[in-house]
């Protein structure tokens, strides 16, 4: 019994003096976690808006409109970390049964973008506006001489109104976008060559969808 009284002496003091120790190293190591949280924290917060790549400008070819014969060119110039604009070229032509149409033209466009992940990468909306000339070539048949003869009429057209989409610029500075732009066509074009210019206008919807280079 003496014994068994002894041994519980030992423990029961044991317990008493490893009590304090093992608290202390459970408090220093609950402090050790809450300061590295606060530090994770910081450095979110300190975090900048745009995350790597830095780019303030891109080159890209609207892909969409090559599959039905119009291939547009496109640079993009960002004028704050809120803003920037586009600005240009395009090309169309085709031809069948000896008719052939030319179209060459110009697009800018003023973006406000939208809770960017990175630079130039967001929802982006704004006004658009293009001026183009088309060139068309024609077979007339000369009743006077009896023959076929090739002609050709031209003119200008301009649009207006708004274009949205949403882009993305990738670590590599691959760019993608995608989105359609909506608005009114007006011009006139010659009807025969050397005769009246015929007028015309209504909407118009286009699509995009390019891929391209930022940098």
């Amino acid at each position: 019994m003496t014994t068994f009284k002894a041994c519980a002496l030992v423990l029961l003091a044991g317990g008493l003096l490893f009590a304090p120790l093992t608290a202390e190293a459970a408090s220093k190591k609950k402090a050790k976690a809450q300061a590295a949280a606060a530090e994770r924290k910081e450095s979110r917060a300190e975090r900048p808006r745009h995350s790597a790549p830095s780019v303030d400008k891109a080159i890209s070819l609207n892909i969409l409109g090559a599959l039905y014969g119009t291939l547009g060119l496109t640079y993009e110039q960002m004028l704050s970390r809120e803003n920037s604009f586009t600005a240009g070229l395009d090309y169309a032509g085709r031809g069948i049964a000896g008719n052939s149409f030319t179209i060459l033209g110009a697009h800018g466009s003023y973006r406000w973008w939208f809770e960017q992940p990175r630079a130039m990468s967001g929802f982006f909306a704004g006004p658009a506006a293009f001026i183009y000339n088309l060139t068309w070539s024609y077979d007339w048949y000369n009743v006077n001489n009896a023959r076929i003869e090739k002609q050709s009429s031209g003119g200008f057209f301009f649009g207006a109104g708004a274009e949205g989409g949403y882009q993305y610029v990738f670590d590599n500075g691959l760019l993608l976008n995608g989105g359609a732009n909506l608005g009114y066509l007006a011009g006139g074009i010659n009807s025969a060559a050397g005769g009246p210019s015929l007028g015309f206008g209504g909407p118009y919807l286009g699509l995009l969808g390019s891929v391209g280079y930022a940098f």
